[in-house]
């Protein structure tokens, strides 16, 4: 089915997390916060919040151990993984972002502005962390130190509802309660609005690995690709492959989340992870 084997494509749940492909494996939790999202992962752990703790995965070996504890943090609500590190939002005060050495659990750095929290809504490109603010608003930060590296308000209204980010981070996509959806190109400076969500908010936003396709899921569960100029290229409901199929989520039909690998585009709903081969295009 294309799945990437070796645990390197995950399954978030609030009841624990399944590994897709045919060393596939199961941990249960009582306590995962995480709404259903798909995970692809290049290296070897995937950080998971719960409320008193961040949990790091070991994705060959369905181990799990205590990255940090949020005594310190009040409580974890989001984290995204990188190959070195990990960043977290939790509930304390501010709602800030810290960012942990993966090893280590160290304390790298924290971002305590509630304005830049974005809610959780945070993802890697590479070393580079961005964060989506409230208001259409993007933060990029180098990873290990914190710098912000630049800023951006996009130029489209609402409350920001996903924020997507290219591997090379030159690419930043976020979308709006507006249903708007706006991709950033970095280098040259462009502002591009895709036409996506057919109507209907973006829930969910990804990019292929080499950068070059944008892929955004709705509420209505309609997943679409789309070039970096905002061409629409496919879209697909529900009718495609099912890559994986379990009791999980909560009914609804929204995209969850996205994850692009070797050619492909799974993406999570309800209770199934669907799949299909992405077009081929040159950046």
């Amino acid at each position: 089915m294309g799945i990437a084997s070796g645990g390197q494509l995950l399954l978030v749940e609030r009841g624990g997390v399944a590994a897709l492909g045919s060393t596939g494996f199961r941990v249960s939790s009582g306590a995962l916060l995480d709404p259903t999202r798909l995970v692809s992962f290049a290296g070897d752990h995937v950080a998971i919040p719960e409320s008193r703790r961040i949990l790091l995965l070991d994705t060959t070996t369905g181990a799990v151990e205590t990255l940090k504890d949020a005594d310190a943090f009040g409580r974890f609500f989001a984290a995204a993984s990188s190959q070195d590190y990990v960043a977290a939002a939790s509930a304390l005060g501010d709602n800030g972002v810290s960012v942990f050495d993966r090893r280590s659990g160290e304390v790298l750095w924290r971002q305590s502005t509630r304005k830049r929290a974005g809610f959780g809504r945070m993802a890697w490109g590479g070393r580079f962390l961005v964060i989506a603010g409230s208001n259409a608003e993007v933060f990029l930060y180098e990873g290990q130190t914190g710098v912000v590296v630049e800023t951006r308000e996009l130029p489209i209204s609402g409350w920001t509802r996903a924020v997507g980010i290219s591997k090379d981070a030159g690419c930043v996509a976020l979308s709006t309660s507006e249903r708007e959806v706006c991709l950033w190109i970095r280098e040259p400076q462009e502002f591009v609005r895709v036409p996506a969500g057919g109507g209907v908010q973006v829930t969910s936003l990804g990019f292929s690995e080499d950068g070059s396709l944008l892929v955004t899921g709705s509420a209505k569960g309609l997943l679409e690709v789309f070039d970096l100029l905002g061409r629409p290229l496919l879209s697909f409901s529900e009718k495609v492959e099912v890559a994986f199929s379990e009791e999980v989520g909560d009914g609804t039909r929204r995209v969850r989340s996205i994850a692009c690998r070797e050619g492909r585009v799974f993406w999570a709903i309800r209770n199934r992870v669907y799949a299909a081969d992405l077009p081929t295009t040159t950046r």
